[in-house]
């Protein structure tokens, strides 16, 4: 009896152990980083380029004398760069 006992212990035992193991593997991979600098940038500057295609582009050419109104307007987005600025509360 004892040794059925003792037998029926370290299959639980080892099942446990199987079980503890791989739940710290996995919560031990899980992904807890913020996004870089360069990832934001990046999504600000598609932000940009998807507000000045739909927007700036089809926005309706005005009828006047401002000859910059008139020229294609062609931005270099892969030299496209953010800028952030210090807003001062005067």
């Amino acid at each position: 009896m004892m040794r059925k006992n003792y037998t029926l212990f370290k299959r639980y035992a080892l099942a446990f152990a199987l079980f503890a193991i791989t739940a710290v593997v996995v919560y031990s991979c899980k992904k807890n980083r913020e996004p870089s600098a360069s990832e934001i940038n990046a999504e600000l500057i598609n932000e940009s380029k998807a507000y000045f295609e739909k927007n700036i582009l089809n926005q309706l050419q005005i009828n006047d004398n401002n000859i910059r109104h008139g020229l294609g307007k062609t931005p270099l987005w892969d030299k496209a760069f953010v800028k952030k600025y210090q807003l001062a509360m005067l």
